[in-house]
């Protein structure tokens, strides 16, 4: 009779469990380091570098395991109209809402001045992960829509408060977050939201 040795390859089931395990260790990961990003610059520029490679590898693995996390996956051409139409209407009230905030917090706005490359990736790369990845992952551990939205906003506004920012620019990061989450979960769309946060932080948030 001869021998068969035993199979090394997983089960589809064992597969997909550890699948989901390297997409959650990846969220937590990304998160965490944004989180602690005014505390990161302090280290070794070689501990930075292997952080910035860890960041791109575990945002590569997220959208190949998970492609509904890309932009636009889940969305229609009707919804992104929508979206732009809604954000349109929005922009000016949000601009009018959030330059009260600074004002009352006596804060200055920044002057308008075309951003480098490295902060328009960093508000893509917060858009996505807050908005596109992490609150779609707290609607799969049970929580409802609003509570996702809520949370994910809370954490997205720890970095500023971790950074010691003002609580005007903590506020703020927090209703920019409160109102991006409600655009994608509504409309399934990332870029008007994208957009949204791109004026926000030119303006008063900073780049």
């Amino acid at each position: 009779m001869k021998y068969m040795a035993p199979s090394s390859k997983l089960s589809p089931m064992d597969a997909n469990k550890l699948k989901n395990l390297r997409l959650n260790i990846d969220i937590i990961g990304l998160t965490v380091i944004r989180i602690t990003s005014s505390y990161i610059i302090a280290f070794p520029a070689l501990f930075q570098q292997i952080i910035s490679v860890y960041n791109i590898m575990a945002l590569f693995t997220i959208l190949t395991v998970d492609p509904t996390r890309l932009p636009e996956a889940a969305t229609t051409r009707i919804k992104q109209k929508q979206a732009w139409v809604m954000t349109i209407i929005l922009l000016p009230l949000l601009v009018t809402s959030f330059g009260v905030i600074t004002w009352s917090s006596h804060l200055s706005l920044h002057p308008l001045m075309f951003p480098s490359i490295g902060a328009m990736i960093s508000i893509w790369m917060d858009e996505l992960l807050f908005r596109n990845i992490l609150q779609p992952k707290l609607r799969k551990l049970g929580f409802n829509k609003y509570v996702a939205i809520i949370m994910q906003s809370i954490i997205y506004a720890s970095i500023y408060l971790v950074s010691g920012s003002s609580e005007g620019l903590v506020l703020t990061a927090l209703l920019l977050g409160l109102i991006n989450g409600w655009f994608v979960y509504t409309y399934r769309s990332l870029w008007p939201p994208m957009a949204i946060s791109f004026i926000v932080h030119l303006l008063i948030l900073g780049l």
